[in-house]
């Protein structure tokens, strides 16, 4: 069984990737959606840093935040520089990232 839990991630990532790669993103709406989420996923990143942090303790995500990180800063700044931003619309993003999370929490029925 722990085998096919693997399946979940790994086939959810192949798949958005190929909506990623096929999809072409002209409309300004879904550029502020994408934003948002990034932020989102940035915060994610802190969060799991923060948590090594105060724990003092290595915690699963951790290596990968800490790579991640500098890169998604990386990538928002330009982002912030090239799109007109809509504040509501990336609130959409954050709050989609955010429902997720939760719901990947419950669905493994961790505490936050």
């Amino acid at each position: 069984m722990e085998l096919f839990a693997f399946a979940l991630p790994m086939l959810f990532i192949f798949h958005d990737l190929e909506e990623i790669i096929g999809m072409r993103i002209d409309n300004q709406f879904v550029w502020n959606i994408w934003l948002g989420a990034f932020i989102g996923l940035t915060f994610h990143f802190v969060v799991h840093i923060g948590q090594a942090i105060v724990l003092r303790k290595y915690i699963p995500a951790l290596a990968t935040s800490i790579i991640c990180l500098p890169i998604s800063i990386y990538i928002l700044k330009q982002c912030f520089m090239i799109l007109t931003v809509d504040i509501w619309q990336m609130i959409v993003g954050v709050v989609v990232v955010a429902v997720n999370l939760l719901c990947a929490h419950k669905m493994t029925k961790w505490r936050l």
